[in-house]
């Protein structure tokens, strides 16, 4: 089965992410829309490039995410009470797992070598985890 470019999705953390790679992928001649729940046009000829959050109940063929970034994934949180910053952090590990498990048949996560999200971190130190990650730069 032939899968095109235009099954693919992008997640990103968040809009701002979202709409800055959605903007990059075109300007390299791979048209691609940023898209919100309302509205979604999953048959549009383009990749689509959405948040973790708008992802939720979505699958595709090919899924990457991006933005998996020390302070971007997970954000940075200025809260003083740990109980609720550990809250935060499990919450958007969730959804970091939601978002991989968006992806049907091919799943590329893309993070930062110099600033690793603790996501990335504790994907390489699961079980197995070598059969199935290339880091290649």
């Amino acid at each position: 089965m032939k899968i095109s470019k235009y099954t693919g999705a992008v997640l990103a953390p968040n809009e701002e992410l979202g709409k800055f790679i959605a903007k990059y992928l075109t300007s390299i001649d791979l048209p691609s829309e940023y898209m919100e729940s309302e509205g979604l046009n999953l048959n549009k000829k383009c990749v689509k490039v959405l948040t973790l959050h708008n992802s939720k109940g979505l699958e595709f063929p090919l899924v990457a995410i991006v933005g998996l970034r020390e302070g971007v994934f997970p954000k940075t949180i200025s809260i003083d009470d740990l109980e609720e910053k550990e809250q935060i952090i499990k919450q958007e590990r969730q959804l970091f797992y939601v978002g991989c498990s968006r992806a049907m048949r091919g799943l590329l996560i893309c993070g930062s070598s110099s600033s690793p999200s603790q996501f990335l971190t504790s994907l390489k130190t699961s079980k197995g985890y070598k059969e199935y990650w290339d880091e290649s730069k």
